[in-house]
């Protein structure tokens, strides 16, 4: 079974010949199309002993991406780009794979570097990667009718969509330096993209996949207004899609919904945050940003609410959190919001814990957090606030110390409170004092207003 890695490149000198280096042994041919270099880039290819073909680029990707399958003899198609690189041991899961050869396609996960120069097995284990690994479409049983459509964010999307295709997720992982913040400024990815996803959107207006890309680049830019606009569209385009094909979102719905949520989330537009999320279900789509966010909203309304009602959404963010904590060994195709799966996730589920009055259960998700990212702020006063309910003011007042010295508003009452419980009222009114002055408590996080009222309470006159 023969594998052809495909490539485009364009002044690709620096990470070219890794990448090359890394397919050794694990691919048969390798053909890399230049679409222009001016450096070294195509005798960094031929000395790796790739077969090189030049296309005058014309702003279209899959036009480029075509040349190399025409090109190529393979019956499986890997496709990579110069700044990736399959990491250590994945070329042997790569021929073990093709040799089984029970499926179409190969779903990838691709991990994010922090840095071009990031060790492999760091990259890997989370140490040195930017959010956590997604999978992605990269490993093609050849046929005729693959081809790639798309000038930007290409894909052999009809191919992927005809009836019968196998995916597998494959232990064939593949490290990112593309995504490293100075080397995607240094060569205008985003602005490269946004313009052809402008265009793109032009020539496929329907198209409500191409349409949440450019949200997404929208969002990333800061422009959210506008962002939004383009989510509403993508959003009735894709539920359009789904009253016409009666099965469910494929991929693109995620990206989606998941923008809708979160642009209506920072907005306080709760019931919009539901109504996706509900809505994703009914498709059959559950992932974690849509299930995180849900359980989020829920646990904020439950501090407006009292008796069975409070009580009911508490249970339902508890649950919600739990899942999205369930599903961190898990590689997803589309992008997880950070945390959800690990110290956001975590955080969140044990605020809603307090809430419920159960500090024991708050405590041990707020270390959770703090293992998950020893740095959380959120998670180490809430360390402060379950031990506080758990009756172990001392530990609690051990735990705070270190963050008074630059805290704010929430630390000082939070100090006070303590104070309160270890029968110290005159140290209990200073530090509220200096609470207030530096703010009001509870405008850090917004479920502490109860506790601070409480304590505010204390403090007025009889």
């Amino acid at each position: 079974m023969q594998i052809s890695l495909c490539m485009i490149a364009r002044d690709e000198e620096q990470l070219l010949p890794a990448c090359l280096a890394s397919v050794e042994g694990a691919v048969d041919e390798v053909v890399v199309v230049d679409t222009g270099s001016v450096d070294r880039t195509v005798a960094c290819a031929e000395a790796a002993g790739a077969r090189v073909l030049h296309h005058r680029w014309q702003d279209d990707f899959a036009a480029a991406r075509n040349v190399a399958l025409d090109a190529a003899s393979g019956e499986w198609i890997l496709l990579l780009d110069a700044d990736e690189r399959l990491a250590p041991g994945s070329g042997a899961a790569l021929r073990t794979a093709v040799e089984r050869g029970d499926f179409d396609c190969g779903m990838l996960p691709l991990h994010d570097a922090v840095a071009l120069d990031s060790a492999a097995q760091r990259v890997l284990s989370g140490e040195a990667r930017q959010g956590l690994p997604q999978l992605l479409p990269r490993l093609f049983r050849r046929d005729p009718d693959l081809r790639w459509q798309g000038i930007v964010h290409e894909a052999p999307a009809d191919w992927m969509r005809a009836s019968g295709r196998v995916f597998q997720e494959l232990p064939v992982d593949i490290i990112h330096l593309g995504n490293v913040a100075s080397f995607r400024e240094q060569r205008g990815k985003a602005t490269r993209n946004f313009r052809l996803l402008e265009q793109r959107c032009r020539m496929e207006p329907a198209n409500a996949l191409v349409r949440g890309y450019l949200a997404r680049e929208l969002v990333r830019a800061g422009d959210l207004e506008r962002a939004r606009g383009e989510v509403e569209q993508a959003w009735r385009g894709l539920l359009a899609e789904h009253r016409k094909a009666g099965n469910g979102p494929r991929s693109a719905g995620v990206q989606i919904a998941s923008l809708r949520a979160y642009l209506a989330m920072i907005r306080g537009e709760s019931e919009r945050v539901l109504d996706t999320a509900a809505r994703c279900l009914e498709m059959g789509v559950e992932h974690p940003n849509l299930v995180g966010m849900r359980a989020m909203v829920q646990r904020r309304r439950a501090q407006e609410l009292a008796g069975p009602q409070r009580e009911l959404q508490l249970a339902a963010a508890i649950d919600g959190l739990r899942w999205c904590l369930s599903m961190a060994d898990r590689i997803f195709a589309e992008e997880v919001m950070a945390g959800l799966t690990g110290a956001v996730g975590a955080t969140e589920l044990g605020v809603a814990q307090l809430l419920c009055g159960r500090p024991d259960e708050a405590l041990r998700a707020f270390e959770q957090a703090l293992v998950e990212d020893s740095g959380h702020h959120g998670a180490r006063l809430g360390v402060v606030e379950a031990l506080l309910d758990c009756g172990r003011a001392d530990e609690a007042l051990s735990r705070l110390q270190p963050l008074l010295a630059e805290g704010g508003p929430d630390e000082w009452a939070l100090a006070a409170c303590i104070c309160l419980a270890v029968g110290a009222p005159a140290d209990a009114a200073e530090f509220l004092t200096t609470a207030l002055k530096l703010g009001t408590p509870g405008s850090e996080a917004s479920y502490r207003v109860e506790r601070f009222a409480r304590l505010a309470a204390a403090f007025e006159p009889a």
